[in-house]
């Protein structure tokens, strides 16, 4: 008995990056708009003194901080998670196939 495989797909490969980069874009959008709102406040306070006016700037400095990290992090994780979405759809599109035959010998006439 013979076998033949082969791998049937279905749908062409899905590039799904662009995916990552619409989410990206807002990801950048967002930073920006921390930044300009971080200058704003950073530039009105400069012209104050005081222990409180100094525990305002400490603590805008931490959440800025904290920000750009959480947005850093999460432009990888939709990288990343992206990347493993478009694979496991790639691999659906696919299946493979095992055909079994038998050879049969066509008889000679006497």
């Amino acid at each position: 008995m013979g076998v033949y495989t082969t791998d049937y797909r279905f749908l062409s490969d899905k590039d799904l990056l662009h995916k990552s980069t619409l989410m990206n874009n807002l990801f950048e959008e967002n930073l920006n708009l921390h930044m300009q709102l971080n200058d704003s406040i950073n530039s009105e306070l400069k012209v104050s003194k005081g222990m409180l006016i100094d525990e305002i700037l400490k603590k805008l400095q931490e959440k800025t901080k904290r920000h750009n990290s959480l947005i850093t992090d999460a432009k990888t994780k939709g990288y990343f998670q992206t990347t493993v979405f478009e694979y496991c759809i790639n691999e659906m599109n696919k299946q493979n196939i095992h055909i079994y035959y038998e050879v049969i010998e066509k008889m000679k006439n006497s």
